[in-house]
């Protein structure tokens, strides 16, 4: 399914995942991630990863200038089956990020 043409899109935002823990697409979709930081140093990893375990995307969220401000991503292509993993390096607001999905 080609979504970019799609005549209709559904928009899932906002659902949370902790670091170190791992989501499962359950269908074709676009994905984009938003961070919030406690301090402006660290740093918050995101993988999208095939079925066959294989990086497909990597994105590394930085906190902006001033702290606390959360940051998003651009929209990354992911199918069915693959995941979405994460790591992080201090200041990652409650340990978690966020992602919304577009279908």
């Amino acid at each position: 399914m080609n979504l970019e043409y799609a005549s209709v899109k559904r928009r899932v935002d906002a659902a949370t995942l902790a670091v170190g823990k791992e989501y499962t697409f359950e269908q074709d979709c676009y994905v984009y991630f938003g961070a919030s930081f406690t301090s402006t140093s660290g740093y918050c990893r995101v993988y999208v990863t095939n079925e066959n375990d294989e990086i497909v995307h990597y994105v590394q969220i930085n906190p902006a200038p001033t702290s606390a401000n959360a940051q998003t991503t651009h929209e990354y292509f992911a199918k069915k089956w693959w995941k979405i993993k994460t790591g992080s390096y201090g200041s990652l607001y409650n340990n978690v990020i966020s992602y919304s999905l577009i279908y």
